[in-house]
């Protein structure tokens, strides 16, 4: 599902580098994330303690392994 929605938002212009964040204590998505190719690029507080904030670039885009 995640590989899809990441490939959907790359139809559009503009997305060459996809962001997100998601809570420390979240450590399924952050697992996900990093399984996906996001790299870490800083950390903020946030409600539930820290919030890290990642990117997707489009040249370390899994789902464009086949455009390669």
């Amino acid at each position: 599902m995640a590989r899809a929605c990441i490939a959907k938002a790359r139809t559009h212009p503009g997305f060459d580098d996809i962001f997100t964040g998601v809570d420390e204590v979240n450590t399924a998505s952050l697992h996900v994330l990093r399984k996906l190719g996001f790299e870490h690029v800083s950390t903020h507080p946030g409600h539930f303690g820290k919030t890290f904030m990642f990117r997707l670039r489009r040249s370390d885009d899994p789902t464009r392994a086949a455009e390669r």
